[in-house]
């Protein structure tokens, strides 16, 4: 009995067929591969931005991402823009901007300087832990200022004090009463000098209608502030927002007991109801004496908006005369002519000058190398690094240390 084989069935794959089908595998594989870590990628950001949405405002979570990922600074292309582009919303200062001047008992004496340097004075509220007779008030070319107790209208409300903690809140709160209607309102210590040109600039590209705190920023991302004495700028919104939260309010006059700094107190007060510090605009604030002021490769040609620590009359007075006709913005390196410094081309040809110092105090933007045996390899090392702007060597103490940036 024959039995039948199967048929055999014979087919053929072109070798260029092969690799189209083997590729097509491959991509099907890759592609679902992709999805799948798209939708788990996906999946984790929803999560990290529900988790931000839920979270308080001052969360270490929330303030870590905002100091790592949100923050930064404005290219230089914009700063020079600034000074070349008109304006998106017209400042008229003495309407515009409402100022409150903290001072205190022990340094009043600096006030009637501070009025004799300003530009223009406009609207001013002068806080104080002291209050002036109503008879006779500060005046100033035939305006009469009194100045308001802020310490002891609070002491009637029953909180604790740390004077100058609570001179910032209690302050504006005073300012946002007086002066409702402001698109800005600047906060100055009595040791601080305004440029109110630069100021203009900065506040004209800027929307008041948008919650707005901007200052010179210190602190670690927990608790980043704007340095008070460098000056510090809220907008009408911010301003409207924070006193619309009656309890926090409340709650930083008690912080003070706990916070003895009001600029500190003030940014964290102000987190807690979704306003944080502005890092873009650093680089126009300054906590310095013009003579000490550190000119850092990363502001060369931005323009500078302040100066703090002239604690003598004298030294505020002088100051507004070096700054009274300036009718436009004056950068950081326009400071270094300005008060008398050797002309930089000098330095090409006398790079050393014995009891000099253009670094100044050390901080985060220079650094010290111990065991350095001559003014000669302190400058050599200074050109070894193209950070490096400036240079000091001690001899008593073999150290150089030179003024970077980063």
């Amino acid at each position: 009995m024959n039995s039948s084989a199967p048929p055999v069935l014979y087919t053929t794959v072109t070798r260029s067929r092969y690799i189209w089908l083997v590729c097509q595998r491959r991509l099907r594989r890759l592609c679902a591969s992709l999805c799948r870590r798209w939708f788990f990628a996906s999946g984790v950001l929803a999560v990290i931005l529900f988790l931000l949405i839920l979270i308080p405002y001052d969360s270490q979570l929330r303030l870590f991402y905002r100091y790592h990922f949100v923050t930064k600074s404005p290219p230089a292309q914009i700063r020079k823009q600034w000074l070349q582009d008109h304006t998106h919303y017209p400042l008229y200062w003495a309407e515009d901007v409402g100022i409150i001047l903290k001072s205190g008992f022990g340094t009043q004496y600096r006030i009637p300087a501070w009025f004799d340097a300003a530009q223009e004075v406009g609207d001013i509220v002068i806080t104080a832990d002291y209050a002036t007779d109503v008879l006779r008030p500060i005046t100033h070319e035939g305006r009469h200022f009194p100045v308001y107790d802020v310490v002891d209208a609070m002491i009637q409300q029953e909180f604790g004090w740390e004077l100058d903690a609570m001179k910032f809140i209690s302050s504006l709160q005073l300012a946002y009463h007086k002066m409702p209607h402001k698109k800005w309102y600047l906060l100055v210590d009595d040791d601080t000098y305004v440029l109110q040109v630069t100021m203009e600039l900065l506040l004209s590209h800027l929307d008041p209608s948008k919650p707005h705190y901007i200052g010179n920023p210190v602190g670690g991302y927990l608790g980043r502030f704007a340095h008070g004495g460098s000056a510090v700028v809220l907008s009408h919104a911010a301003i409207k927002h924070l006193f619309a939260h009656p309890r926090i309010v409340s709650q930083a006059f008690r912080d003070s007991l706990s916070d003895p700094y009001g600029d500190h107190l003030l940014s964290a007060t102000l987190m807690k109801v979704g306003i944080y510090i502005e890092e873009e605009y650093t680089q126009f604030f300054n906590g310095e004496r013009p003579v000490i002021t550190k000119i850092r490769a990363d502001r060369l040609c931005a323009p500078i908006a302040s100066f703090h620590g002239l604690r003598l009359p004298e030294e505020m007075r002088s100051t507004g005369e070096t700054f009274r006709g300036v009718k436009w913005p004056i950068t950081w390196l326009h400071v270094w002519s300005l008060f008398n410094a050797p002309a930089l081309r000098s330095f090409e040809t006398e790079p050393m000058r014995e009891n000099w110092d253009h670094v100044g105090r050390t901080d985060e933007h220079t650094r010290s190398l111990e065991n350095v045996q001559s003014a000669s390899d302190c400058l050599a090392l200074c050109r070894s690094w193209t950070e490096c702007l400036a240079w000091t060597w001690d001899a008593d103490k073999e150290r150089a240390t030179g003024g970077f940036t980063f």
